[in-house]
């Protein structure tokens, strides 16, 4: 795990499998997102780290930040898994966790949000 966008801010952290943040089809939207996240949040954003985990293979895998230790809230960011299996299992590890492909139904579940 290592930093990813330090010119936005320190808390930025990329998990994966799938080699290099920078390869990831999703690396230019993420850090334009981030961006984003850090204009409208000004100082609150630092209360928090951020998390990017990706990883489509076995779907009860725990990202690395779990077992992290922190003051800050930690925000999962979990992409490449095109299951719709919502990570209930995740839950209690993270204030957030923001996952694509989850049904609409399940656009908001203890504390994992879908994109709408």
């Amino acid at each position: 795990m290592h930093n990813i966008i330090a010119d936005i801010g320190a808390n930025i952290f990329y998990e994966g499998t799938s080699g290099e943040f920078e390869h990831l089809c999703e690396a230019l939207f993420l850090k334009n997102l981030f961006k984003e996240i850090k204009i409208l949040m000004q100082e609150k954003f630092d209360e928090y780290n951020f998390y990017i985990f990706s990883y489509g293979w076995k779907q009860d895998m725990l990202p690395p930040s779990a077992f992290y230790k922190t003051e800050k809230k930690k925000i999962l960011i979990y992409i490449s898994d095109e299951s719709a299996n919502v990570p209930y299992y995740l839950s209690p590890y993270y204030y957030g966790i923001f996952k694509v492909y989850l049904r609409l139904d399940k656009f908001f579940l203890n504390n994992i949000f879908n994109k709408k």
